[in-house]
């Protein structure tokens, strides 16, 4: 989204530019200065067109899916059509000349409407990530609930299995001690 506003105002800008170069009090030396901004602007378009991210084009050709759930089956299609169709739109374009200028404005509008209708794509799978997002994060925190309460269920088990001996441990030894009081108090009888 942030190339693309880029390119929004960038084509902005061409606008401006091709709006400026109708007007008839310009000369043709002005017209050609506009036209050197209006090629570099230009340039910049084409190189927004070919940027990648980690290695992806950030505008392929073809819809894409990503896995954004646990099931891998559930896919959301991200829907962005290729931002290098809408700019070549504007490309090459020539506003040296009035009439130049009209042509160049009417395809510069046409490419603001594709950016904002590409930008319109990009923010609504935004929106639904980020919703995805929360109910992945939902699930996370109902899992390690759930794995605590099998823990504790486990610690509550063990503490009582650990009275239990104990108790057991403690009976054993006081018949032990028992045991070894009667032989001599039956020798101090005899004594």
């Amino acid at each position: 989204d942030g190339f693309l506003k880029i390119a929004a105002s960038t084509a902005r800008r061409m606008g401006e530019l091709s709006i400026l170069a109708q007007d008839i009090t310009k000369t043709d030396t002005d017209r050609a200065l506009y036209q050197k901004e209006y090629s570099q602007l230009d340039l910049q378009l084409t190189a927004i067109s070919g940027r990648t991210f980690n290695g992806n084009t950030l505008w392929p050709a073809a819809t894409q899916a990503i896995v954004a759930d646990e099931d891998p089956a559930n896919t959301i299609t991200l829907p962005i059509a290729a931002f290098d169709t809408a700019q070549t739109t504007v490309s090459a374009g020539d506003i040296s000349t009035v009439a130049g200028a009209g042509t160049a404005l009417t395809k510069i509008n046409t490419f603001i409407n594709s950016v904002a209708g590409l930008r319109a794509e990009v923010g609504a799978v935004q929106a639904r990530l980020n919703f995805n997002h929360s109910q992945l994060e939902i699930m996370k925190e109902n899992l390690s609930s759930s794995i605590s309460k099998i823990t504790d269920v486990n610690m509550a088990q063990e503490s009582t299995n650990y009275a239990k001996y104990q108790i057991l441990v403690n009976s054993g030894t006081a018949m032990l001690t028992q045991a070894n009081t009667l032989p001599q108090a039956a020798l101090r009888l005899i004594q």
